[in-house]
């Protein structure tokens, strides 16, 4: 196989693998029913072999989110839509629309 049959391979199988993400994806993030969603996700990331490079994603509640899946943190935001919801609950209550707080944390949040 030349350089450039195992490059054209390569880009097909990338091309085929964020699709298939993104199928999966629009599956748990939009399917009413939660069962079966993580074993979903899971076999999704053990499939796909070159994960695609960081994306912005929007929550269920239309706020846009950094997504990396390449880091293992992000996976829930991205195939399911939603970052902590018991946390996001907490927030929507006490927080206004309009209103400015601070996510002090470790790495990842609501920035």
């Amino acid at each position: 196989m030349s350089r450039r049959e195992i490059a054209a391979d390569s880009a097909t199988r990338r091309t085929l693998g964020d699709s298939f993400l993104r199928i999966v994806r629009t599956y748990t993030s939009r399917f009413p029913i939660d069962k079966g969603k993580f074993r979903l996700m899971t076999f999704a990331m053990n499939t796909v072999s070159d994960l695609p490079p960081p994306v912005t994603v929007k929550t269920k509640d239309g706020c846009p989110m950094w997504a990396d899946l390449r880091s293992g943190m992000h996976t829930f935001v991205y195939f399911l839509g939603d970052y902590e919801p018991a946390i996001s609950d907490i927030v929507r209550t006490l927080v206004d629309p309009g209103s400015c707080c601070i996510d002090a944390g470790a790495n990842f949040g609501w920035y």
